[in-house]
């Protein structure tokens, strides 16, 4: 995530692309947000922010925590909770690697946690050129349709789509 306090030590590259957390339902769910989500047993990975936010909706008693994203996702598939937070970005690849027809992202879905992806690099005249020199091929990568099929097979969409 590109951060202001990031940037006081480090120099972005234009943005990448943009994802915050997922909301993983069950596939035949309805849920289309999460303040629909309110007040049901919901599920996190330990020790995240996403663990936080589901907090914000649930009572400790329906907040399950998990230990990996596929012990979630395989939560979500078998019912154990009607709904889980985790990075958008994360789950999209795995759902790739790993298709279940048993879960879905909820899209579109308005992140809480809003990121900006970027590449970092050093603050200094060697890497400002060479960051220059990336941005110029980023540029020229999302003025074509390959820019949105790169982020399709990763499993992100236009949600995702940087300007």
């Amino acid at each position: 995530y590109v951060t202001d306090e990031r940037k006081k030590k480090l120099a972005f590259t234009d943005t990448w692309y943009y994802q915050g957390e997922g909301m993983l339902v069950p596939a035949d769910s309805t849920l289309a947000n999460r303040e629909e989500a309110e007040g049901l047993t919901l599920g996190a990975v330990t020790g995240t922010t996403h663990a936080d936010l589901a907090l914000t909706l649930t009572d400790e008693s329906d907040l399950k925590l998990f230990d990996t994203q596929a012990n979630l996702i395989q939560a979500v598939a078998n019912g154990q909770v009607d709904a889980a937070f985790t990075d958008q970005a994360v789950v999209a690849w795995s759902l790739v690697q790993n298709p279940n027809d048993k879960v879905k992202l909820v899209t579109p879905y308005e992140p809480y946690f809003p990121g900006t992806i970027a590449a970092a690099f050093r603050q200094d005249a060697e890497s400002d050129e060479l960051r220059e020199e990336l941005n110029g091929a980023l540029a020229d990568l999302k003025a074509t349709p390959q820019y949105l099929e790169i982020l399709k097979k990763y499993g992100l969409g236009e949600d995702n789509v940087a300007e």
